[in-house]
């Protein structure tokens, strides 16, 4: 029992709930506005996932550990629990095409690829916020192109990602079908 939980609103903020201490777990927060309890069902719904592990971060302490990664040039990649957060990120080189996915309402397509190559590419910077470096992204950017250039032509394509983990060796893993 928290030692201010006597002094906590006595409804969940979101959905209001009544709090019972025998049968409602859930989250106290300091606010601004002092002392307040939410609910386990709206404080998991609430709480933004762990993209590696996909469990919530949870409001408080956990989500004040919580470490963002970014790309060098400033946009969010990955919102991790402390824990899962990675020491390098992989940027992965793929060749795509279009294929014919079927006759219906006039014919439609999908995009499949096939993985060539997966460098990692190390993180720089403190324990909450870590970011690629522009140098090793360009760096590996190049020698992808380099190495990968001639399948680019026709109906084929060379296109890279960044992914926490090495992904799958080719996409989709099943044809699609139409509904």
């Amino acid at each position: 029992m928290y030692p201010y939980a006597s002094s906590v609103a006595t409804t969940c903020t979101s959905c209001t709930t009544p709090y019972s201490a025998s049968h409602s777990p859930g989250i106290f927060l300091t606010t601004a506005t002092g002392p307040t309890w939410i609910c386990e069902p709206c404080a998991e719904t609430q709480a933004p996932r762990c993209e590696a592990c996909d469990l919530p971060i949870w409001p408080g302490p956990q989500a004040d550990a919580a470490v963002r990664v970014h790309h060098h040039d400033g946009h969010e990649l990955l919102h991790v629990h402390n824990g899962c957060a990675p020491s390098h990120l992989l940027l992965c080189a793929w060749v795509t095409w279009s294929e014919y996915g079927g006759p219906e309402e006039g014919g439609w397509q999908y995009d499949a690829g096939r993985l060539l190559a997966a460098i990692p590419v190390p993180l720089e910077g403190a324990a909450n916020r870590r970011t690629t470096t522009a140098a090793a992204v360009l760096a590996a950017d190049e020698l992808l192109a380099n190495a990968y250039r001639h399948l680019a032509e026709g109906d084929t394509q060379l296109t890279t990602t960044i992914e926490l983990d090495l992904p799958e060796p080719y996409f989709p893993l099943k044809r699609p079908h139409y509904e």
